[in-house]
């Protein structure tokens, strides 16, 4: 079984956050056992009491109004980490990884965004979209940099 299946299992499937806060330390024991990192098993708890006591419904329109800047404030979510996450939860947007800061560098854009943003306008797609083709591409072509400044025919 896959370990981000294992995790959920032992955070009883996310059925209820009140429920693994009852329950929290056999849910951290379970799932130390699968992820051994316990500053991440901590960070889920960490948010987990966050939706608890805000609420799912008003956590997920606070990340819905204010994208990335709310996910860094919960536990052990940074800049980088945050885009990630936004992209996960289905906010549009690009993340300024290596490969996007690259080829975006490569093609003369200033950020990953505005490069995405360009690309998605072109061809009828949303950032994210283009964000995770872009990276696709970056993870399986060596050369993507040779060929995004136009130096592979």
């Amino acid at each position: 079984m896959a370990k981000k299946t294992l995790t959920s299992a032992a955070f009883l499937s996310w059925q209820s956050a009140s429920r693994i806060l009852r329950e929290k330390e056999t849910c951290r024991a379970v799932a130390l056992n699968y992820f051994r990192n316990p500053r991440k098993i901590d960070a889920i708890i960490g948010i987990t009491e966050i939706v608890d006591s805000e609420g799912f419904e008003h956590l997920k329109a606070r990340i819905s109004e204010h994208g990335v800047q709310a996910l860094q404030e919960l536990p052990y979510i940074g800049p980088i980490t945050s885009y990630h996450l936004a992209k996960n939860v289905g906010l549009n947007g690009a993340k300024p990884d290596r490969h996007l800061q690259r080829v975006a560098a490569a093609t003369g854009f200033e950020t990953p965004a505005a490069l995405c943003t360009e690309l998605a306008e072109a061809v009828g797609d949303k950032m994210a979209v283009v964000d995770i083709v872009i990276w696709r591409f970056a993870t399986i072509c060596s050369e993507y940099l040779s060929f995004f400044s136009g130096e592979v025919p």
